[in-house]
C-alpha cells in the first residue's frame, strides 16, 4: 500500500511538470503567434503605404508625359507655322487672276488662275500667302487653279460633274480652296480629285 502511494505521488510530480512545462511552451507560442501577427500587420501597413506611393508616382509620371506630349505638339506645332511663315516671305511673287465671282450654282464662289506653279509645295505655299492675302473675304468661297483654261470652264460650268468615278477630269488643275463660310474658316490643300490636307494657319482651322 505505500508502495502504490509512493508511485501514484511520483505519476502526479510528473505529470505536474510536464504540465507546467506544456503551460509555458503554450504560453510562448501565443506570445509569438502575437508577436508574428503584429509584424504581419506592420508588414501588411508598409505594403499599403509602398502600394499608395507608388500608384501616386505612376499618376505623376502619367501627367509628367501628358505634359512633354502636350509640349512637343506646341513645339511642331510652332514650327510648322514658323516655317509656314519663313516660306510666305521668302517666296517669288505669283501672278493670279480672278476669274469669275459666282461659279456654277455657287454665286458666293471666286474662281482665281494662279499662274507658274510647278509642284506641290509650291502651291501649298501660295494658299498660304493667299490665305494672308484674302483674309478680308467674309461668306465667300474661293476656289485656285493652275490651269486658265479649265478654270474658265469650271467657272462657265461647262463640265461633266461626273466624267469619272472621281468626278471631272478638270478638278486635277484645282489645287486650292478657302471656304470662309464657316467657323473656323477652311485652308484645303487639294493632293487630288478626291484627296485634300486641312491646313491649320492662322484664323483658319480644322474642319470640325
Amino acid at each position: 500500500m505505500k508502495r502504490l502511494a509512493i508511485g501514484m505521488l511520483l505519476v502526479l510530480t510528473i505529470a505536474g511538470c510536464e504540465s507546467g512545462e506544456l503551460l509555458q511552451i503554450n504560453e510562448q507560442l501565443t506570445k509569438q503567434v502575437a508577436e508574428l501577427e503584429q509584424e504581419l500587420r506592420s508588414r501588411t501597413g508598409e505594403l499599403q503605404q509602398q502600394n499608395e506611393t507608388m500608384n501616386r508616382l505612376s499618376e505623376e509620371a502619367r501627367q509628367a508625359k501628358q505634359t512633354v506630349q502636350e509640349q512637343d505638339a506646341v513645339i511642331n506645332k510652332l514650327r510648322v507655322t514658323e516655317d509656314r511663315v519663313r516660306r510666305i516671305t521668302e517666296s517669288r511673287e505669283l501672278a493670279y487672276t480672278v476669274l469669275a465671282t459666282g461659279a456654277g450654282n455657287n454665286r458666293n464662289e471666286m474662281v482665281i488662275y494662279v499662274k507658274g506653279l510647278t509642284d506641290l509645295k509650291d502651291k501649298e505655299t501660295f494658299l498660304l500667302k493667299a490665305a494672308v492675302l484674302f483674309a478680308h473675304e467674309r461668306e465667300v468661297i474661293l476656289t485656285f487653279w493652275d490651269d486658265e483654261r479649265l478654270a474658265r470652264q469650271y467657272s462657265s460650268g461647262d463640265f461633266d460633274a461626273e466624267e469619272t468615278l472621281f468626278g471631272w477630269s478638270g478638278f486635277d488643275s484645282r489645287f486650292g480652296r478657302i471656304d470662309t463660310t464657316r467657323a473656323p474658316a477652311g485652308l484645303q490643300l487639294h493632293l487630288s480629285r478626291h484627296d485634300s490636307d486641312n491646313l491649320e494657319f492662322g484664323h483658319y482651322g480644322i474642319t470640325p
